[in-house]
């Protein structure tokens, strides 16, 4: 099972996503959640996610700021952003640090399942 971690500073938002999905079926499990990107580089080195569903948009650490980190240290996390924003830096900045997608919300739950079968794909592939 591929361990996923949900970060979205919409209570609401990150709950529909956590509760929509049908983790199981995706062979995935929900190994944790964060509101901001702080808490997903702490919970990131606790619980070596292979896969971030992330905003980009967030309070104290931007989602982009999190995946340079992340490439940083060198982990191989797939990372999907989720975005109100359609702003072409931002695209293009996910897609440097080689971001699975950058879905615009509101996302349909077969998009971010297709995105997630993506994830795990290159996952299997790496």
């Amino acid at each position: 099972m591929y361990k996923v971690i949900v970060v979205e500073d919409e209570t609401m938002v990150r709950r529909g996503i956590i509760l929509t999905i049908d983790w199981a079926a995706l062979d995935c499990v929900i190994a944790g959640e964060a509101a901001n990107g702080e808490e997903l580089l702490k919970k990131t080195e606790e619980l070596k996610p292979d896969i971030i569903i992330s905003d980009v948009a967030m309070p104290r650490k931007t989602g982009l700021d999190v995946i340079r980190q992340i490439r940083e240290n060198g982990w191989k996390i797939k990372v999907i952003f989720l975005s109100g924003y359609q702003e072409f830096d931002y695209v293009k900045k996910a897609i440097s640090y080689e971001a699975v997608d950058y879905l615009l919300k509101p996302v349909g739950q077969e998009e971010l399942e297709q995105s997630i079968l993506r994830a795990e794909k290159m996952l299997r592939t790496d």
